[in-house]
């Protein structure tokens, strides 16, 4: 998610209690309701290995650019050394 605009104080508290307020970001839900953890990094993997550019996020507004980073980013819960990867992306 990466909310910027929300109608409602309960709404804009909720998203921001998640971690999604005004950037991308896995909501902490998903991240702790996770069963199976090896099956996710293995998704990531592949979606990382496609080298996306651009997202289209379903809740808020679209990554415009450097998506691989910006998934590593979002995804470095799933793997330490992905966030690692996200850290020198943005310098």
């Amino acid at each position: 998610m990466n909310v910027h605009e929300i109608n409602g104080f309960i709404s804009k508290m909720v998203i921001q209690l998640e971690g999604c307020w005004k950037r991308p970001a896995c909501p902490r839900l998903l991240k702790y309701s996770c069963r199976n953890k090896t099956m996710a990094r293995a998704d990531l993997e592949k979606m990382l290995s496609w080298q996306p550019e651009q997202i289209i996020m379903c809740h808020g507004e679209p990554i415009e650019n450097s998506g691989t980073e910006a998934l590593a980013s979002i995804f470095s819960w799933l793997k330490p050394q992905l966030a690692a990867l996200s850290a020198t992306a943005g310098s």
